[in-house]
């Protein structure tokens, strides 16, 4: 099997040609790692951080590259943030077709006592 430049296995036959991947936590680690992946495989990026500065290379990077990638700025533990992206997104890039949650933030306490505060 080969690589791609992203250094994922390459997949010719899977292809997410004009799908739209919101990918939060996307400017460091598994987020970032799948936004390029996403790219490689033909996908249009909605890419979101708490500081979307951080994104500013992959998002020129993945451009660069002939993929569509926007960064977006939203806390994903603030319900009005969350709120606030999900129409930024759908009013500029359309409906999204795959998303994934990769921002993390560590909790001290068991997820069942978690509170939207």
């Amino acid at each position: 099997m080969t690589a791609t430049s992203s250094g994922a296995p390459d997949l010719p036959s899977f292809s997410l040609n004009g799908r739209l991947a919101v990918v939060t936590g996307a400017s460091e680690g598994i987020g970032r790692s799948l936004a390029l992946a996403f790219a490689e495989a033909g996908a249009r990026l909605a890419l979101v951080s708490r500081a979307p500065e951080r994104l500013a290379e992959l998002v020129a990077s993945i451009v660069a590259s002939g993929a569509e990638a926007h960064a977006y700025q939203a806390d994903v533990c603030a319900r009005a943030d969350i709120e606030r992206l999900a129409e930024a997104v759908t009013t500029r890039q359309g409906a999204a077709h795959i998303l994934v949650n990769s921002a993390g933030v560590p909790l001290t306490k068991s997820a069942l006592d978690v509170t939207e505060e």
